[in-house]
């Protein structure tokens, strides 16, 4: 479990050294000068950058700091392991389920890669309700954008009480497609991240939400906006992590050719996706 507190939240090694070739002045440089071939960067193009993720003030109490310390650590778990899939195995059967044949393996290399080791200095989190939205017009929520610092995620009581660890995903006959793309904590945590341009560049959406949906995209016509869908890239990290990690060579993805209703965020009752087989239909709400 990573333990967070009011300043940091979670820490991982962000930069490495990097060095200057130093050219040999003279053929008698001792053994240790010519091994020294490398010297300290000294420009300081890291300068304001920072490995931690930070909560607000004294919003969140003891327990409520661990809990969203765990759960970004179990985000961290997912990309890391979805990065180095790909390293491993690339434009594989995993690849292709959730991004079609004509995007590249690359880009959400790229993406993950940005996650685990970018800056995160303006990514924040509060357990302060600031925006009165927990329980307000969308229903009980489990946390949301604030519409003043879009930056900043509100993460409400419901939280706690509705994401369960990642590790049992796929445990008590549950399944990836019956349970939906954020019903862990490191996949909620996620998509917060997959939201922020401060975190991934920019250009993500939510274009489709069911693991029906997601299946149905890559495999249509608009095939290249499943690489844009934040959906498609949790169900791609959460694929590849029961299946190389909790469920070795068999996973829980499910049934990806039902398509299966849910309670939505404002409570109703509804498919995850009205977009037809290979159309796209934005479905989630943005700041939610």
């Amino acid at each position: 479990m990573v333990k967070l507190t009011s300043a940091l939240v979670l820490t991982l090694p962000l930069f490495a050294s990097a060095s200057p070739v130093v050219k040999r002045s003279s053929s008698e440089e001792s053994t240790d000068e010519l091994l020294s071939a490398f010297e300290p960067n000294t420009t300081a193009w890291s300068a304001g950058a920072s490995d931690s993720y930070s909560v607000w003030g004294n919003s969140c109490n003891t327990t409520q700091l661990e809990l969203i310390g765990e759960g970004l650590a179990k985000t961290m778990k997912l990309v890391f392991h979805g990065r180095d899939h790909l390293r491993r195995f690339g434009n594989d059967s995993y690849f292709q389920r959730w991004f079609g044949n004509d995007n590249n393996p690359n880009i959400l290399e790229g993406l993950f890669d940005r996650i685990v080791s970018g800056d995160r200095g303006n990514v924040s989190f509060t357990c302060d309700d600031i925006d009165s939205t927990c329980n307000g017009k969308y229903g009980v929520i489990p946390g949301y954008f604030s519409s003043s610092t879009p930056e900043l995620t509100v993460v409400c009581p419901t939280y706690y009480l509705s994401k369960g660890p990642l590790d049992e995903l796929c445990t008590a006959g549950k399944t990836i497609a019956s349970q939906g793309s954020e019903s862990t904590d490191g996949s909620w945590f996620l998509h917060r991240l997959l939201h922020l341009p401060q975190t991934t560049g920019g250009g993500l959406k939510d274009v489709v939400d069911s693991a029906h949906d997601a299946v149905d995209l890559a495999q249509g016509v608009n095939a290249t906006q499943s690489i844009k869908n934040i959906h498609s890239i949790q169900y791609y990290a959460l694929d590849v992590y029961a299946s190389d990690i909790l469920l070795p060579g068999e996973g829980c993805l499910g049934d990806t050719s039902v398509q299966l209703y849910l309670r939505s965020k404002r409570g109703n009752r509804f498919p995850f996706s009205a977009a037809g087989r290979g159309q796209v239909g934005a479905v989630c709400e943005e700041y939610l």
